[in-house]
């Protein structure tokens, strides 16, 4: 990886707070962090993000709150990126690409939305075959672009090699967690 960290974090330090505004995406070079939701007082864990994983992302495109908490789990080096920077990397790109990012970015949070049931005031993690089912009850994909299309369209993938190494890896890391 050719970005330098320009930011650290301590082990425990929250780097921000679901339901708050985006101010920065963030790209891991160094250490791990965790994304969580807090629902009555339980710890919802939705992932460990380690070296080359990007987070933030989804507010900056959709234009939403944070989705979830993210926290240092260890020392952690990262290449930050200020909102303004990043939205005119996305003004810059090619529609067809800004297209697909804003699908990738609803399609994640939807994921992220249906990770957690609430029953009877009991927040329980659910199978990958129960959250499939309740984002999408036909087994259709949420996203409107199949796997396929987003990882071997010689178009799109043409586009996306023009893309500066964060926008590729965001592209990329996207593509992974909305189909995983």
């Amino acid at each position: 990886m050719s970005l330098m960290p320009n930011v650290h974090f301590n082990k425990g330090e929250v780097i921000f707070e679901e339901g708050y505004p985006a101010d920065s995406v963030y790209l891991v070079c160094d250490g791990k962090v965790e994304i969580f939701k807090k629902r009555e007082n339980e710890h919802i864990s939705l992932a460990i993000l380690g070296e080359n994983s990007i987070f933030g992302e989804m507010a900056f495109i959709s234009e939403k709150p944070r989705s979830a908490t993210v926290m240092a789990i260890e020392d952690t080096w990262c290449y930050s990126l200020s909102k303004d920077s990043f939205l005119q990397k996305l003004k810059n790109s090619d529609q067809s690409i800004v297209n697909v990012f804003e699908d990738l970015a609803e399609t994640i949070r939807e994921k992220s939305k249906a990770a957690i049931i609430i029953d009877h005031g009991k927040i329980e993690p659910l199978d990958e075959l129960q959250m499939m089912e309740l984002i999408n009850p036909l087994n259709q994909p949420s996203s409107q672009y199949s796997y396929e299309y987003l990882t071997k369209s010689p178009e799109l993938v043409a586009k996306v090699e023009k893309m500066d190494l964060f926008m590729r890896t965001l592209f990329m890391n996207m593509v992974k967690i909305a189909f995983n």
